[in-house]
């Protein structure tokens, strides 16, 4: 999916006018409003994490099923596992730490993938404080842990 956002037209203002554009304050409060745009959380982080499976096994052209375990009193954890082609420890420590970066808006694969807003994968953090990653590429297993911190902005971690 491509995601058009050119502007829709010019505004005609005269010479005299002059313009400010928008800014961001990075803060505990935007991580919190990029991390939790979710009116039904539960079901918004099923659906991005499947979603970003889906994807995974589309550009891998892998007919294998996504693995999914859900919680249960013994096992509280959800796992959703793909059977793409990984991603690597830079891939994984400095893009999916990024609000906005999405890997599916190149032209290889933005006619059938779905994501594009480059918040999906941190969807579990409207959900809990924090969750695990595990990615496998090149015969190289990584993992890594995304949480709140004490401020409530996210953080990785690289456990090995």
């Amino acid at each position: 999916m491509r995601l058009d956002v050119s502007s829709n037209g010019v505004v005609e203002q005269s010479e005299n006018v002059k313009n400010f554009d928008f800014s961001v304050t990075v803060s505990n409060k935007l991580f919190h409003i990029l991390s939790s745009p979710y009116k039904y959380t539960i079901q918004a982080v099923l659906r991005e994490l499947l979603t970003n499976a889906k994807d995974a096994h589309l550009v891998a052209d892998v007919e294998h099923p996504i693995k999914l375990v859900l919680p249960t009193s013994d096992h509280p954890f959800l796992v959703v596992e793909d059977f793409g082609i990984g991603m690597s420890f830079e891939m994984t420590s400095t893009k999916m730490t990024s609000y906005g970066y999405s890997s599916k808006e190149t032209d290889d694969v933005a006619g059938y993938t779905n994501g594009v807003l480059g918040i999906g994968c941190k969807a579990p953090l409207a959900l809990c404080n924090s969750y695990n990653v595990n990615s496998f590429w090149n015969g190289e297993e990584y993992a890594f842990a995304f949480y709140k911190g004490d401020t409530g902005t996210p953080q990785a971690a690289h456990l090995y």
